[in-house]
């Protein structure tokens, strides 16, 4: 079972069958999806897990006063501002796809960052042609914008040959740090029968 992050884990002492004896805070820290690893710093054996907070555990935590929870708040409401903004973008429409030539057709999938609202923000956009059709607001580490436009694409082009061309940094920004996604990312384009052209870095 895994601890909660605003427990006593890192003044704790904690040892490991290696000999090793210390503060959780002084031990090997490995972020993962929604946890901590925490590994003895001496053998590099886990010694436990730790849970990453809900939002509902930051404010909790920050009602009571817990200092590092009330230093999340500010970025958590930033987050959740955000979150509320891509839900209410419009879907993509696909009539603002082009015709197809000779039964083929290329697109791109890239990332645009302007300021937006005195920050700067980062978008998700479809280009043909170096014709800018769609943007989104770009979220980090999920392939949702390919799972609404691949289909679209399909639905469009029916049996024309289809190429998309994700360019390096939307190919970070869709995968982050979560290489075990790379399949997933091969497999809808594959579902869709769409050519996956990326670019090298």
């Amino acid at each position: 079972m895994a601890l909660n992050y605003y427990s006593d884990w890192e003044t704790h002492t904690w040892s490991c069958e290696c000999g090793w004896n210390g503060a959780g805070g002084d031990a090997w820290t490995e972020l993962h999806d929604a946890l901590v690893q925490v590994d003895c710093p001496e053998c590099g054996s886990r010694l436990f897990l730790v849970d990453l907070p809900t939002p509902d555990q930051v404010r909790a935590a920050a009602a009571v006063g817990n200092e590092e929870a009330q230093k999340e708040l500010g970025p958590l409401r930033q987050a959740e501002e955000r979150w509320a903004h891509i839900d209410a973008q419009p879907g993509f429409d696909p009539s603002v796809l082009p015709d197809a030539v000779d039964g083929r057709i290329e697109l791109e999938l890239t990332t645009v960052s302007e300021a937006d609202g005195g920050h700067k923000e980062t978008w998700m956009a479809l280009f043909h042609d170096s014709r800018e059709l769609y943007r989104e607001l770009a979220q980090y580490e999920t392939l949702s914008p390919l799972r609404r436009l691949l289909p679209a694409f399909r639905e469009r082009y029916g049996d024309a040959e289809i190429s998309l061309h994700t360019t390096y940094s939307a190919f970070i920004y869709l995968l982050g740090d979560r290489t075990s996604m790379i399949d997933d990312y091969g497999s809808l384009l594959k579902q869709y029968d769409i050519e996956d052209i990326k670019a090298a870095p």
